[in-house]
């Protein structure tokens, strides 16, 4: 963003020199730099009368002209079709020295001795426009010295802006921060004209087809308005911050847009067929043309604005050729939008054109403000080009964006700054950003963000804004440490990468996947299918938060297979998220871990043959890490749910821990091209440490023997073994050390509806040498345990 010092006067008092303008700009964390004035290298360069103009003798093209600088008059041929008689220009004196060290000398051209120039833009190094030289105003003082006079115009500051800052992109948004330092009063020019053509509504009507993309649309036309050149004033401003003058309607444009920053278009209203406006999307592969003369292919994805016929502008990007403001032009429609940020994006990232208003409409431009810029550019049009304006404003609003209030606790702002501030003084601070104050409380102040500040949404972006006005130099350096270390504080994170650490050592290899992914990819495999979007996403691949690890993890797989590697063993751990109206932020966000394997987990050695990866291998992987943390119980059931062939669920206690199974070929193969068995599981990592029960504790080897009990038992298909372990371990008493579940049997020998558990039980005192006789006790209420409560008989 490009500022001019004097034209930012227009709006308020500035009393700092340009270099602590600079200074204090930065301070305010808008990062600005003084260009370098492109005439400082230059001498004896003057502005000087033009007294007389007469034909050369020996030419054409060329003139001769009697120029005075105040001190002596100088005959100079020049070749400048716009030189007249009267005219005030810019004198390069002899001995003068331009850019690139070029030293101006007498010499003679076609016979006629010229001793000076008349210069041009390009030859004073401030444009490479070399169309004609360049006339000052009237006012100017002859003799004056040009450095001088460029210095008055005003010094050009550049600021490097965030993209959370679309209020600064404009000479009234940054006299307004100024105002946060100065004190000093905004000016905000009136608007003057009158109404006194007919009403609009019988010139103009708007539709609007996509309320989501364009929540706003309003309108003016002026008729009668005449086409011609920009005053001076106004071709030098824009000159300043690098636009070039077209015409007066088009100029007029440009200077709101920099003045007010909200992005303005003018149509030749005789052009607009059926004098309707319509906002709707693109066609498919669409083709206009824009007014750069470009031929430009569309997608669906890209907003235009539209007559009752055909496209007439890319909506927030560039208008089109069939409607722009030519010399002929004496009626116009002006145009006043808001656009959806991420609607724009899309739009200029397609079509690879950045415009200063796809600029500005990216980052988010003022919804209310809108109609103040339509005004201004409206006054500022009648009293350029004269014309009648129409009764009154279409303004097509039907999707209001409506401003939640925000409460500021004070102590809050002491709390995080380290300092106490005055409420009074945040209460004004907060005013003069522009927020509506709603209630000033002992404790709070409750208020609404103004519309041009779409950053400012929670409240650490207000006390953010404290720092920034008060300034970040001026906050002490704390003389004690205020962030006290809490006894146990990193346990979690030490337990998270102890999951992480485990499974490597379980042959796993760790990947990292984008959390941004496509709206495709938070489907399947999430409960929540209301995925958090993106709201300047790069591409359409990019455009949603992950709601689960697993597609990324089947992403890689597919990737791996693609250059042969069959054989994949591995994990991810991140977070997923998914919209929560309940949450501050909107959205809730869990750490998971997720595991795929395919191929075989196991390799051909010499000795040993392969092992293919199957749903068990996904089983044992939770349940030897579960052991590790001193979870010993896992709840399992059974599900069907698409895109899995086999779906396992698991719980702990009454907690979603997550799930484990097989993807189906049909989902495999159609949405990745994978032929191969793939097995994934997903946890929860909140859950998982929540019944946590590890403890690091040295424990040495048992002095005395175990004793080990098998126990095999016939019981209905519908038990689980899940059901029966859980008794046997309730009744086992503390000297049970061990269940292991290892065998499963249903045939001849057992009835239909019934199957076979096998489970082998150690028993152990660490005191004492353990007898039979208590063993036996112990197995004797396990087993009448299991006959009371599901039926259990010894097989």
């Amino acid at each position: 963003m490009i500022i001019n010092s004097k034209w930012l006067e227009e709006y308020i008092e500035i009393p700092y020199s340009p270099k602590e303008l600079e200074d204090k700009l930065t301070y305010l964390g808008l990062e600005a730099t003084i260009k370098k004035s492109p005439v400082s290298e230059i001498k004896n360069v003057v502005v000087a009368d033009v007294l007389e103009v007469t034909k050369h003798p020996n030419a054409d093209k060329l003139k001769i002209c009697k120029v005075f600088e105040g001190e002596k008059e100088w005959d100079v041929v020049c070749g400048a079709p716009n030189v007249e008689k009267g005219q005030k220009v810019v004198f390069a004196k002899l001995g003068a020295i331009l850019g690139k060290g070029f030293k101006i000398k007498p010499v003679k051209i076609r016979g006629v001795k010229s001793e000076g120039m008349i210069c041009a833009e390009d030859e004073l190094g401030l444009s490479d426009n070399h169309d004609g030289i360049i006339v000052l105003p009237n006012n100017v003082q002859t003799g004056t010295n040009f450095k001088d006079y460029y210095a008055s115009q005003g010094t050009i500051i550049e600021i490097d802006l965030t993209p959370n800052r679309p209020d600064c992109t404009s000479h009234i948004g940054v006299a307004r921060d100024i105002t946060l330092l100065t004190e000093g009063k905004l000016s905000i020019p009136m608007i003057e004209f009158q109404e006194t053509g007919n009403e609009i509504s019988e010139s103009i009507d708007v539709e609007i087809k996509n309320g989501k993309s364009c929540p706003r649309y309003s309108a003016r036309v002026i008729k009668g308005a005449k086409i011609g050149p920009s005053p001076d004033w106004l071709v030098n401003y824009l000159k300043s911050v690098g636009l070039r003058s077209v015409n007066n309607i088009v100029d007029a444009s440009n200077f709101v847009l920099m003045e007010t920053g909200h992005p303005l278009h003018t149509f030749n209203y005789d052009k607009i067929a059926d004098k309707k406006i319509v906002v709707r999307n693109a066609k498919e592969n669409e083709i206009v043309t824009t007014i750069d003369g470009e031929e430009r292919k569309l997608s669906e994805d890209i907003l235009l604005i539209c007559d009752g016929e055909k496209p007439v502008a890319i909506a927030g990007i560039m208008g089109l050729e069939n409607s722009e403001i030519d010399n002929e032009t004496s009626n116009i429609l002006i145009e006043s939008a808001y656009f959806d940020p991420s609607a724009i994006r899309k739009g200029s990232k397609y079509l690879g054109l950045q415009t200063d208003s796809s600029y500005r409409f990216e980052r988010g431009a003022d919804h209310e403000g809108l109609i103040y810029a339509l005004n201004r550019v409206t006054d500022l049009i009648v009293k350029l080009a004269g014309g009648t304006v129409c009764k009154g404003i279409v303004d097509n609003y039907k999707n209001k964006i409506e401003m939640d209030e925000i409460e500021i606790r004070f102590k809050k702002i002491d709390d995080l700054i380290g300092i106490s501030f005055d409420k009074k003084w945040v209460e004004k601070k907060f005013r003069q950003l522009g927020c509506k104050i709603n209630k000033v409380k002992d404790k709070s102040i409750f208020l609404i963000s103004p519309s041009w500040r779409p950053d400012l949404e929670r409240e650490v972006d207000y006390i953010e804004e404290i720092v920034r006005i008060f300034g970040m130099e001026k906050v002490p350096s704390a003389k004690h440490l205020q962030i006290h270390p809490v006894p146990g504080a990193n346990s979690e994170y030490n337990n998270i990468e102890l999951i992480r650490s485990t499974l490597a050592s379980f042959g796993l290899s760790e990947v990292y996947n984008n959390s941004l992914v496509n709206e495709k990819f938070t489907s399947s495999f999430s409960e929540n299918k209301n995925p958090v979007k993106v709201k300047n996403p790069l591409s359409l691949d990019m455009a949603f938060l992950r709601t689960s690890l697993i597609p990324g993890l089947v992403q890689t797989c597919q990737k791996n297979i693609r250059v042969q590697n069959h054989d994949i063993k591995i994990f991810e751990m991140g977070n997923v998220q998914s919209v929560d109206k309940k949450s501050i932020t909107g959205a809730e966000e869990k750490l998971k871990f997720g595991v795929l394997l395919t191929g075989n987990i196991e390799e051909k050695l010499w000795k040993y043959t392969t092992r293919a990866a199957n749903i068990y291998s996904l089983k044992g992987i939770l349940e030897e890490l579960g052991e590790r943390f001193g979870i010993t119980s896992f709840s399992y059931t059974q599900d069907n749910i698409k895109p899995f062939k086999n779906l396992i669920t698991v719980k702990c206690g009454n907690d979603d821990l997550g799930f484990f199974g097989e993807l189906s070929a049909e989902y495999l193969k159609n949405e990745w091209n994978i032929e191969n068995s793939v097995f994934v599981l997903e946890s929860d990592i909140s859950v998982f440490l929540k019944h946590s029960r590890f403890v690091q504790k040295y424990q040495p080897l048992p002095k005395y023997p175990s004793i080990q009990r098998d126990i095999s038992i016939v019981i209905s298909k519908d038990i689980t073994m899940e059901q029966a372990e859980k008794i046997i371990r309730r009744k086992g008493t503390k000297l049970l050390t061990n269940v292991k579940f290892y065998d499963l049997y249903h045939g001849k020998s057992i009835e239909s509806n019934k199957k076979s558990f096998t489970f082998n039980l150690v028993f152990q005192n660490r005191e004492r040498t353990l007898k039979d006789k208590e063993v036996d006790k112990i197995m004797a209420i396990i087993i009448k345990t299991l006959e009371k409560e599901i039926q259990a008989e010894l097989r």
